[in-house]
């Protein structure tokens, strides 16, 4: 964890070099990464209670090799990429297109505007996809 808490720091001390803002860096993580944000989130709540860390987990199974793939590991990745014809547990798969739409949105509301409300995402209460800010 020390490492990747050098890295952040790396990362507020020189993102104004490349015109980014100090104040507003997206993190992510996928499986043991997707752990460490976890890690990062307590830490970082307990230091300053508004700070904004976003989790996701992919529940969508895949219907492919008769559904026994299920939801495995880096199965979001054809999603989030909207690349869902070259992976076969995505490919014609029911309803991957459209969430692929959804997903890939939301990746690029993050990149764009440091967090993942858009309007491919349901508004409102606070659903799996948006931060509850405390």
């Amino acid at each position: 964890m020390l490492d990747i808490v050098a890295a952040l720091r790396w990362v507020r001390d020189n993102t104004p070099a490349f015109g980014g803002d100090p104040g507003n860096v997206t993190i992510f993580g996928e499986s043991g990464g997707g752990g460490k944000v976890g890690v990062l989130l307590a830490e970082r709540y307990a230091a300053r209670p508004q700070a904004p860390v976003y989790m996701y987990s992919l529940d969508w199974q895949s219907p492919a090799h008769n559904g026994r793939v299920k939801a495995h590991h880096a199965m979001d990745l054809p999603l989030v990429f909207y690349n869902i014809d070259v992976a076969d547990t995505t490919a014609s798969a029911p309803g991957a297109r459209e969430l692929a739409a959804r997903i890939s949105a939301t990746w690029i509301a993050f990149g764009r505007n440091g967090g993942p409300d858009n309007p491919a995402i349901p508004t409102g209460p606070p659903t799996r996809w948006r931060n509850a800010r405390r």
